[in-house]
């Protein structure tokens, strides 16, 4: 398996020469692929440094490195996403970042689509070292997708200890940091497998004010914004500009940076309508997108009847405007079990990254680095859930249907009872299904009720009686028809009725 790396922290990588994050990793989804060769093509030649270095307006006056973070395509982006480089001014470098060499922000405004609303979050995180900001994450490929793992320690773990990847992706007993500490306190091991607690310490950039926004927004530590069904916070390729006011103690020091937004996915028709025919059938599920120049993943968590749940990162072409999801691929993900249920979420992000920012002040439980990247990601995501048909119900086409009651699908798909019937035990009742089978039991040659019938039918005084019968609505009107009719008529037609009415012909069709 390769290693695998989390979007947005180059330096979780671990290569076979023991170099932690001095290579890059090439983001999937929320995951990436640690990529173990020298990339010296990163290089910052000429022109950006051009503008790094005569660009007179920006407010961090301080940025003094160099780092252009050309190739850094942030979270959740693959090697297409737009990156920027630091416009604060700066040295050239050879795009290569060595172990340790800087803290990291990351701002996310995110666009969430379901259905008819659309709801918005905003968030934002810093670390004072990137190299020590990610664990493990690991995945396998399946049909151009990544599946997520989870770490197997078959002989399972102590009731104080968790099953956790090593950098290599074996799974590995690790001891819980559970001792009960202060609220202002964290657990941590000052010594192996030895818990203690600590003072919380914060590192931050202080209050981050955005200007660009649909709506006014400012964000404080511990940086969580949310609109459920209150519209976006951008429109198509908006210019933002967030202010930070730079941390009182470690953090972050003040900064004004502007991004562009990436373009809102839209679809049509909407991913959501996805007929149940096609997620639970035998095909690929087309997913599909107006076209865009960004970065587009689909994450599908997918669920068996058995309980197994699998979730998926694939990669989309932006331009291509559709992903085909594999049933292969599905299938593969819950071990080919019968699918329960499919949710996905497709996303298009964009992300500019600015290096040289600069940090300040120390931490006692971490190494604050001097220089700083910010990942700058807009993102618009479509979701929606699919559900398998309940039991007791089958999938007809797209709709799910009680075959035992389903007027549509009466004892199997696409068989509908006639208007005025009814479905009850997978069979249609009512006048036309009493009709029909009346017709076919006495009139078919061979038929249980074939004899009696054609008996009533060659003695007048029976076929009198059964039409006097058909027209009446009271049981005064049937005393009549029985009084002229005679006994015999009268034997001869309830020989028919009771022969019509045997369960095993037409007894419930005609609710005898």
């Amino acid at each position: 398996m390769e290693p695998r790396c989390r979007a947005g922290l180059e330096e979780a990588c671990t290569c076979d020469d023991g170099a932690i994050g001095s290579r890059s990793c090439r983001t999937s989804g929320t995951m990436g692929t640690c990529s173990c060769e020298d990339d010296n093509n990163d290089s910052d030649t000429g022109a950006n440094n051009t503008n790094n270095t005569n660009n007179t307006n920006n407010n961090n006056t301080n940025n003094t490195s160099g780092d252009t973070g050309s190739n850094d395509t942030g979270g959740g982006g693959d090697d297409t996403s737009h990156t920027t480089d630091d416009t604060g001014g700066g040295e050239d470098d050879t795009g290569v970042i060595e172990p340790g060499e800087y803290a990291l922000g990351s701002i996310v405004l995110t666009a969430r689509t379901g259905g008819d609303l659309v709801s918005a979050t905003a968030s934002a995180f810093f670390v004072p070292d990137a190299s020590a900001a990610a664990a493990p994450s690991c995945a396998l490929q399946i049909g151009g997708c990544w599946l997520s793992q989870y770490p197997d320690c078959p002989d399972g773990c102590e009731a104080n200890e968790y099953c956790a990847f090593t950098a290599g992706c074996a799974g590995q007993c690790k001891r819980a940091c559970d001792l009960s500490c202060a609220n202002d306190e964290e657990c941590y091991f000052p010594v192996a497998n030895n818990p203690a607690c600590r003072k919380t310490e914060s590192f931050n950039a202080g209050n981050l004010n955005f200007t660009g926004t649909t709506e006014p927004l400012t964000l404080s530590p511990p940086y969580s914004f949310s609109n459920a069904g209150g519209g976006s916070l951008f429109t198509d390729a908006s210019t933002i500009t967030v202010r930070a006011n730079g941390s009182t103690a470690a953090g972050f020091a003040g900064f004004e940076q502007s991004f562009t937004t990436t373009k809102h996915l839209q679809s049509s028709p909407s991913n959501v309508a996805i007929g149940l025919g096609t997620i639970f059938g035998e095909g690929p599920v087309e997913f599909n997108w107006e076209a865009g120049s960004d970065s587009v993943t689909l994450t599908a968590i997918v669920t068996s009847k058995l309980g197994r749940v699998g979730v998926l990162s694939c990669s989309a072409n932006d331009a291509s405007g559709g992903f085909s999801l594999p049933r292969s691929t599905i299938d593969a993900a819950i071990d080919d079990e019968e699918l329960a249920s499919l949710s996905f979420h497709l996303t298009r992000t964009r992300t500019e990254t600015r290096s040289g920012l600069v940090t300040r002040g120390t931490l006692n439980n971490a190494t604050v680095q001097p220089v700083g990247r910010l990942h700058l990601t807009s993102s618009s995501t479509e979701s929606g859930t699919f559900l398998s048909c309940i039991l007791g119900e089958d999938l007809c086409g797209d709709t799910c249907a009680d075959l035992t009651t389903s007027r549509s699908h009466c004892g199997e798909c696409s068989n509908n009872c006639v208007r005025g019937d009814n479905c009850g035990e997978s069979k249609c009742f009512g006048p036309g299904a009493c009709t029909s089978c009346r017709d076919d039991v006495t009139g078919r040659s061979g038929a249980d009720c074939t004899s009696a019938n054609q008996t009533c039918n060659n003695d007048p005084a029976c076929t009198t009686y059964r039409t006097c019968l058909a027209a009446c609505t009271t049981n005064i009107c049937r005393s009549v028809c029985g009084n002229t009719a005679g006994p015999t008529a009268i034997q001869r037609y309830q020989a028919v009725e009771t022969c019509v009415c045997k369960p095993t012909n037409c007894g419930h069709q005609c609710e005898c």
